[in-house]
C-alpha cells in the first residue's frame, strides 16, 4: 500500500517495490480500490508537478472542504520543502499520498543525514540522544541553526495537524514518534526507541470527511 515506505539505501528498489519496476515517477496518479495514490521523486524544484493539485483534488471528492484541503497540501509541501533543505541527501525525497473513502494520508521519506544528526549540529543540542532530538524538533524555536527562532517547521505544521484530528508519526535515527491528535487539542505523543535507520520518514493521516 503507498505510504508504508520503509527505509533504506538502495532507493530505486524500493521505489519499484511500490509502484512496480515500470514506476510513476511524476506520472500519472494511481487508481486504488476506493480511491487514489500518487507516489513521486522529488529532486530540486518539485514546484509545478501538479501532485499537489491532484492530492487536494482527491481529498475534496472525499468530501474534505477546499480550505481543509489546501491547508494538508501546505503541510505536505513544508515537509517536502524540509526534506530538500536538510536532508543533505544527495539523491532526492520521495512523496506519497493516498485518498480513500475513509482516509486522507501523506507521507514524505528522504535518505539523509535524518533529524537526529540535523538538530546536533546546532551546538546547544549536541548531547541529545536520538529520542530527545525527535522530540525537541516539534517544540518551537529549537532550530537545526544557532539561531534559536528559526526552529518553526515541524513544530507549527505538526501541531496545526494534531490540532485537526491528524495521526503523525516521525522515524528518523534510532527513534519513532507517534502523535495522535483530536478536533481542536493536540493530542498526545508517544517516543518509542527503534533500530537505527537512515534519512526520515515523516507521515500524517486523518479520517475522512473532516
Amino acid at each position: 500500500m503507498l505510504g508504508q515506505l520503509l527505509l533504506g539505501p538502495q532507493q530505486s528498489k524500493l521505489i519499484d517495490a511500490l509502484v512496480g519496476p515500470s514506476g510513476n515517477r511524476g506520472g500519472q496518479p494511481l487508481r486504488i480500490q476506493w480511491g487514489w495514490g500518487e507516489l513521486q521523486e522529488f529532486d530540486g524544484d518539485w514546484s509545478g508537478t501538479g501532485f499537489e493539485m491532484r492530492f487536494k483534488t482527491s481529498m475534496m471528492r472525499g468530501g474534505v472542504s477546499s480550505g481543509h484541503a489546501a491547508f494538508v497540501c501546505g503541510a505536505m509541501d513544508e515537509m517536502i520543502s524540509n526534506a530538500q533543505e536538510h536532508s543533505r541527501a544527495d539523491c532526492f525525497a520521495v512523496a506519497t499520498y493516498e485518498v480513500t473513502k475513509s482516509f486522507w494520508m501523506f507521507s514524505v521519506t528522504d535518505f539523509g543525514i535524518g533529524i537526529p544528526d540535523r538538530i546536533r549540529e546546532n551546538r546547544r543540542h549536541r548531547g541529545l540522544k536520538d529520542l530527545d532530538a525527535i522530540s525537541a524538533a516539534l517544540e518551537h524555536g529549537v532550530s537545526t541553526y544557532q539561531e534559536e527562532e528559526r526552529g518553526m517547521g515541524y513544530s507549527q505544521v505538526f501541531r496545526a495537524l494534531a490540532d485537526r484530528a491528524a495521526r503523525l508519526r516521525i522515524r528518523s535515527g534510532c527513534g519513532l514518534l507517534e502523535w495522535e491528535g483530536f478536533v481542536n487539542g493536540v493530542g498526545e505523543q508517544q517516543l518509542s526507541p527503534k533500530p537505527r535507520r537512515g534519512g526520515t520518514h515523516v507521515r500524517a493521516a486523518a479520517k475522512l470527511p473532516l
